[in-house]
């Protein structure tokens, strides 16, 4: 398919509509809702005539009353109009334009401006990679179409604006494909950060089979500098590598790609721009805010994890990297023009629209189909290997860096089931049980069912932090179901920490019943240390009963999850643990698609 700006230029006549007055602001004239008017290039954008129809073009999409448009590169010049006769064009002045009508250009394309992103964009967006490539061209010799498993946030889960559901990237997908649909399985978990989903990853991503997984990498509620891009990339390799251990266990290596969504800071900085926020006193604010979105240096959160995806040998695809052009001409076009284009993909300053998840399903079909094809890599000394042979090359090299630096650094656990037992240091009327339920599953936790029970839990936080006198959340998932036997339970810190009572209630009126997250805040540790051996801080869960009085009253522990925060960063990145935002339990969309 043409992009649209090759379709403009096949379909363009040579010549111009008509001449244009020099005076005022281009870009204001434009939105006056004049007629006419006219756009300068720069030396880059005129270079050649691809360049300078897609800046044209960028500049059209934000002008209300640009229908058809006169373009030339020698004189770094474009210019717009509502209406033309492109049967009686002007030469007179100058002889080097085109000319041509943008909606049947933009018809002719097969897209409108907002619902797809041309081939010189989302190529700029994407870095297959060798990986990715061995794994394909295998399965394309096996006749086997691949199966993709998707894991990230709300994005993926399809929630936009307060939580109101959109067609997400991954049901997208299929249809984008260059092979027939194979199996693509989206899980989606609203709120959670990179750390909690690395935490947690064995529970949130039970697909042990995928060819290809697909990490949406997003930066809610993310804050810190250079130190918080570390802990970022710490998580993120520990995806990768658990993900690739996972695949040999069962069926070979399997391939990851790190999907990139437009930066929340990013689209936060450029909407303090009037006419969202006002903040930003002129157009010299903006140029910076859109520098620092499309830093490829490392300053940035994106540019650390698309360096990462680079050192750990995986594939990226990058939405600021695709919108790059479209940002630079709609910042230097104005506030207005800026605003339309964020309106026109992201429904919030995190969340895509319908638009974005259409171009985020794009941008993922883009790199499969370019890294499907066969191809030789050339190599710096000797002949040109394969794909699959520098795949093998780069995962020798990088064997003796995968550790477990996440883990060490934020001390994160995700304890479900018969994991919370290694973490109980006593018990003293709490039992561990596995409960049936249908299909042959069980339900395991603790539970009490005296009045008085003590449950005596070791909570171990990176000790950098503890020295730095940073404060700390403990969570716990318990039981709250309407059943009239069920109580309630207090948590306290007893032992080499200090930390404000909490109480859980698991009764409800709602005849349901589900997890809930319960937490203890601002827990501080002492430096010395407990007087209970190894374990810095002993939390204790003592049950309380229930709302009438009865011989039993029950409470049951289902999960602990430590080393990440839940609704908001208290010490975030400033130390060595892990951030997270609002998250329940089951909130995730585990979708066959």
């Amino acid at each position: 398919m043409l992009s649209v700006a090759a379709s403009w230029f096949n379909s363009s006549v040579s010549g111009y509509c008509e001449p244009t007055e020099r005076k005022g602001d281009p870009q204001l004239v434009c939105l006056s809702g004049a007629r006419k008017g006219y756009w300068t290039l720069t030396a880059n954008e005129s270079a050649a005539w691809p360049a300078a129809v897609e800046t044209c073009l960028a500049y059209c999409r934000a002008c209300p009353s640009c229908a058809y448009l006169s373009v030339s590169p020698a004189d770094q010049e474009c210019s717009f109009f509502a209406s033309c006769d492109l049967g009686a064009l002007q030469t007179r002045l100058s002889a080097s334009y085109r000319s041509g009508a943008v909606l049947a250009a933009s018809a002719e394309a097969g897209a409108s401006w907002e619902a797809e992103l041309d081939a010189a964009e989302l190529d700029a967006a994407i870095s297959p990679s060798d990986e990715i490539a061995c794994a394909l061209r295998r399965l394309r010799r096996s006749g086997r179409s691949p199966s993709v498993a998707i894991l990230g946030s709300s994005i993926t889960s399809g929630r936009g604006k307060h939580g109101r559901a959109l067609t997400p990237y991954g049901t997208l997908l299929p249809r984008l494909l260059p092979w027939s649909p194979g199996n693509v399985s989206a899980y989606g978990y609203p709120g959670a950060s990179l750390m909690y989903l690395a935490a947690c990853l064995r529970r949130f991503l039970p697909q042990h089979d995928a060819d290809v997984y697909v990490i949406e990498v997003v930066d809610n509620m993310m804050i810190g500098g250079k130190e918080a891009h570390r802990e970022v990339q710490d998580a993120i390799t520990h995806i990768i590598e658990e993900l690739r251990a996972r695949k040999r266990r069962n069926s070979g290596d399997a391939a990851v790609v790190l999907l990139l969504p437009l930066p929340q800071s990013c689209v936060a900085a450029l909407r303090a721009a009037p006419p969202y926020g006002g903040d930003m006193a002129d157009m010299a604010d903006i140029h910076k805010a859109l520098a620092s979105c499309l830093d490829q240096g490392g300053g940035s959160l994106a540019s650390a994890v698309e360096q990462t995806a680079r050192e750990t040998g995986v594939a990226v695809a990058s939405m600021r990297l695709a919108l790059a052009s479209r940002l630079r001409v709609a910042v230097r076009a104005g506030h207005t023009a800026l605003g339309r284009l964020l309106d026109t993909s992201m429904d919030d300053k995190v969340h895509p629209n319908g638009v974005g998840h259409a171009w985020l399903a794009q941008l993922l079909a883009r790199l499969l189909a370019t890294a499907s094809r066969p191809a030789l890599v050339a190599t710096a000394a000797g002949p040109p290997t394969t794909p699959c042979a520098s795949a093998h090359a780069a995962r020798l090299v990088n064997r003796s860096r995968r550790t477990s630096a996440f883990l060490r650094s934020t001390a994160a656990v995700c304890a479900f089931g018969d994991e919370l037992q290694p973490l109980v240091r006593s018990a003293q009327g709490w039992h561990f049980v596995e409960e049936p339920a249908g299909g042959g599953h069980t339900k395991p936790g603790f539970v009490s069912f005296d009045t008085g029970a003590r449950l005596d839990v070791c909570f171990s936080p990176p000790r950098s932090a503890v020295h730095r006198g940073e404060t700390f959340e403990w969570q716990l998932a318990y039981l709250q179901s309407y059943d009239s036997r069920m109580g309630s339970a207090r948590g306290q810190c007893v032992d080499g920490c200090a930390c404000r009572d909490a109480t859980w209630h698991g009764r409800i009126a709602r005849r349901v019943s589900q997890p809930a997250m319960g937490k203890l805040t601002n827990i501080r540790v002492s430096k010395e240390g407990g007087g209970n051996g190894s374990c810095p801080c002993v939390i204790r869960i003592t049950s309380i009963g229930g709302e009438a009085p009865q011989a039993a009253a029950k409470f049951k522990i289902v999960a602990v999850m430590s080393g990440f925060f839940t609704y908001r960063s208290i010490y975030a990145y400033r130390s060595s643990s892990a951030s997270l935002v609002d998250m329940s339990l089951g909130a995730g969309t585990a979708a066959r698609l």
